[in-house]
C-alpha cells in the first residue's frame, strides 16, 4: 500500500494511523507492531489532538 504513495500522503496516512491508536488509548509501545517506529516522535502531537477530539466530543 504505501510503496505508491507519495511522501507527504505516506507522512499523513501514518500520522492518521498513530492519532487514531491515541484516540484508541493505546501506548506508543502497544502500537509499535501496527505503525512505523518513526511515529514515537510525533506520539505526544497524537495525544493532545485526540484529548481535543475526545473533549469536543463530549460537548
Amino acid at each position: 500500500m504505501w510503496e505508491s504513495a507519495l511522501p507527504s500522503q505516506l507522512w499523513k496516512a501514518k500520522a492518521d494511523e498513530c492519532i487514531k491508536c491515541a484516540l484508541e488509548g493505546r501506548t506508543f509501545e502497544e502500537a509499535t507492531g501496527v505503525i512505523n517506529i518513526e511515529l514515537h516522535l510525533h506520539g505526544t502531537e497524537a495525544e493532545l489532538v485526540a484529548q481535543r477530539t475526545t473533549a469536543t466530543q463530549q460537548m
